[in-house]
């Protein structure tokens, strides 16, 4: 896979790192870390923009734009988009995948079971769960055929692998030392309204109606499967507390068996987007999903955390904002949990002459590639690195080069170099 940047030479990095004795936790520096009989939590990648590759694919095929409702969602009906290709949902996973992603999302970001009936694709709500559904098996049949063709990382003795013992969760343990997974992309009630609100959070909606318009569409994305642990729920561009917060109680009451993250859209200062600080937002999830919960039920005392809880992040935000937001969120959370970073490009839309392009006012640090922002991810403890907007393949493949360890097959002592 070509890339547009040339990889970045690997240097100094926060790591978390867990003895294998006491299983406490100390910070290690180095993207290449001697393991002292230590395992090793590697910086996983995650894809980029999925849908602007999706639209770039539609609009040469057919000279369309994507769904004006749903989105890349609409490729998961055969009709969603007249002469879009018919294999393009794979053929950008495997894009992705090929880049070497640990972790590709699906197209499910807009996928909604009200969304597929208003925009005629659906009869009924069980045709339309079942469309909410499918983007789950197209990722998995990616990752299933990209798997059959390439080798797997895992010993061939069937021993342990690094990570296994650092506080990974199961299903990222294998993304690190066995091969790429996918998590479920989860869009926020603003991507539902298609009205730009989740770059606000001004919803107009009560905390009730919010809980059951995402139930419902959990309930279609897991088959009502309470037990399901085997997908991963990646919440995302979730511009405002309250929306995190009953996301979280949901997961807590109805799919605690679930493993799942919540991506805030950030601004400036290590805020959301309607000005929550990252840290009351973390201080919050952390008390319903944390191990020290406040009780479910008030009356009766019962607690019942989210064992499943992998970690916060934020996505569709520029660069620089996001790495503040890292900064905020290793911060306050605990080693245990992931910090992930998956920004834009650092372009803006323009609605005028309907490109991307630089902010008029970008200097040195907003021109940045995109790359260079991901080292300082790295640097700043953030655990998933990936992109949003206007990231493609190609920039994906030189974020893995860059964050990859190099091993010196000189070192005899087992170093990596």
């Amino acid at each position: 896979m070509p890339t547009n940047s040339m990889p970045l030479e690997p240097k100094t990095c926060r790591m978390y790192v867990s003895t294998a004795m006491d299983g406490t936790w100390d910070l290690v520096s180095s993207f290449r870390c001697s393991h002292y009989g230590m395992s090793l939590r590697r910086v996983l990648v995650l894809d980029g923009g999925v849908s602007e590759r999706l639209a770039e694919l539609v609009t040469e095929a057919c000279g369309r734009g994507l769904h004006p409702q749903l989105w890349s969602a609409a490729l998961l009906h055969p009709r969603g988009i007249p002469g879009a290709p018919a294999e393009a949902i794979q053929t950008v996973h495997h894009e992705f995948l090929q880049a070497g992603a640990d972790i590709i999302t699906t197209v499910g970001y807009q996928a909604t079971v009200p969304g597929f009936k208003s925009a005629g694709l659906a009869q009924d709500d069980e045709e339309a769960a079942a469309l909410v559904r499918s983007s789950i098996e197209e990722a998995s049949r990616a990752v299933e055929d990209y798997l059959q063709k390439a080798p797997s990382k895992a010993p061939a003795d069937g021993k342990s692998v690094a990570g296994e013992g650092a506080g990974r969760h199961p299903i990222l343990a294998h993304a690190e030392n066995v091969g790429p997974v996918y998590a479920a992309s989860f869009g926020s009630y603003g991507a539902f309204l298609h009205d730009g609100s989740e770059y606000r959070g001004t919803y107009d909606i009560t905390n009730d109606a919010l809980k059951e318009h995402h139930k419902r569409t959990l309930d279609a994305l897991l088959g009502g499967d309470t037990s399901n642990h085997s997908v991963i729920v990646a919440f995302e561009t979730v511009p405002v507390l309250r929306e995190a917060i009953v996301l979280a109680e949901i997961m807590r009451e109805w799919y605690p068996s679930t493993p799942f993250w919540i991506s805030f859209q950030c601004g400036a200062e290590a805020k959301t987007a309607a000005g929550n600080t990252l840290a009351d937002c973390c201080d919050a999830l952390m008390r319903i999903c944390g191990p020290d919960a406040s009780p479910l039920d008030a009356t009766s005392g019962v607690t019942k955390h989210c064992a499943e809880f992998l970690g916060v992040g934020v996505n569709c935000c520029s660069p620089q904002d996001a790495l503040h937001a890292v900064a905020a969120l290793r911060s306050v959370l605990p080693p245990t949990l992931e910090v992930v970073v998956y920004p834009n490009s650092g372009e803006v839309f323009c609605g005028v002459k309907k490109t991307w392009q630089l902010p008029a006012d970008a200097g040195d640090v907003q021109q940045r590639s995109i790359v260079e922002w991901a080292v300082e991810y790295a640097h700043a403890g953030a655990t998933i690195i990936g992109g949003c907007c206007r990231v493609s393949p190609g920039d994906i493949a030189a974020i893995r080069d860059a964050l990859t360890p190099q091993r010196d097959t000189g070192d005899q002592g087992g170093n990596a170099s």
